[in-house]
């Protein structure tokens, strides 16, 4: 109920599926009660199986999840005036086209995936709306949504992409490209600038400054914090090549990084291994 990780859109939409199935389903019940002709027990009993299977998808997917953040969006938007007025199909065609019938009308939110602490979404805005407008009001959403930080981002598909979490997402880094045909080694040294790391949700190549910075990694278990360091240690090989970078691992528990020992230009798993090294060298890559 406190997270989405599947595919919200699909449950939604069997969802509504469902529901005018079972309308259908209990009309012709009803009808038959009346009539007295047929027997449509079956039907309903097939009706309540699907149903139970809906229920259990969309839980699984994370509809709710994603119902309740839609809500708060939606709350979001009536503070912030992102609202308008649509047909209102409340009774029908006679309400939408004889009487004139209108409702209020929001932009949806879509595509939930993550928790309360840190999710995305897609957001389908109405035609005119600019992704600034959404940023100019981030403020509202943080609170709402009770995080640190809300972005908003193009996609290039006509829908805004939310980010919701304990930290904001920084932009990418752009790589220094030398005029005239690069050697090798000022590839090497411009990798040190923008080092990739990572695919973001749009497919863009994430990278980071790597020369000049010290960089934690923090992360529960099963996080991804060795995976992150392979990926690093992978993305530099041609620095590494180029005598500009030397890969040293302080490793206590013996376990991550001693699995690819050859990797190492210098290694300790113990104290009496990792003082010599801090003597020796002066700088340490902790791991």
């Amino acid at each position: 109920m406190n997270q989405a990780y599947g595919n919200t859109r699909l449950a939604r939409r069997l969802a509504w599926s469902a529901l005018y199935v079972s309308g259908v389903v209990l009309f012709m019940a009803a009808c038959t009660l009346c009539s007295q002709t047929t027997n449509l027990l079956w039907l309903v009993l097939l009706m309540l199986v699907g149903d139970i299977g809906m229920i259990w998808y969309a839980v699984k997917q994370g509809l709710p999840f994603e119902l309740l953040l839609e809500r708060r969006f939606r709350h979001v938007c009536v503070g912030i005036d992102f609202t308008g007025v649509g047909r209102s199909w409340k009774y029908g065609c006679y309400g939408a086209f004889v009487r004139g019938d209108t409702k209020t009308i929001y932009p949806k939110l879509r595509d939930a995936n993550g928790h309360r602490g840190a999710f995305t979404a897609t957001v389908i805005p109405f035609a005119g709306q600019t992704v600034a407008e959404y940023n100019d009001c981030s403020e509202a959403f943080t609170l709402a949504f009770n995080v640190p930080f809300v972005s908003f981002e193009p996609t290039g598909t006509g829908v805004i992409r939310m980010r919701c979490g304990e930290m904001q997402v920084p932009d990418t880094y752009e790589a220094p490209v030398a005029i005239g045909g690069p050697s090798p080694e000022d590839e090497a040294r411009a990798l040190l600038q923008a080092v990739p790391i990572a695919v973001d949700l749009n497919g863009n190549v994430f990278t980071l400054p790597i020369e000049g910075n010290h960089l934690l990694i923090i992360g529960r278990t099963g996080a991804g914090k060795g995976s992150w360091i392979y990926q690093l240690v992978g993305a530099l090989e041609m620095a590494h090549q180029a005598g500009l970078v030397r890969y040293i691992g302080i490793d206590p528990k013996r376990t991550e990084l001693a699995l690819a020992r050859p990797l190492w230009d210098e290694y300790a798993n113990s104290v009496g291994g990792y003082y010599p090294m801090k003597e020796s060298e002066g700088y340490l890559w902790q791991a």
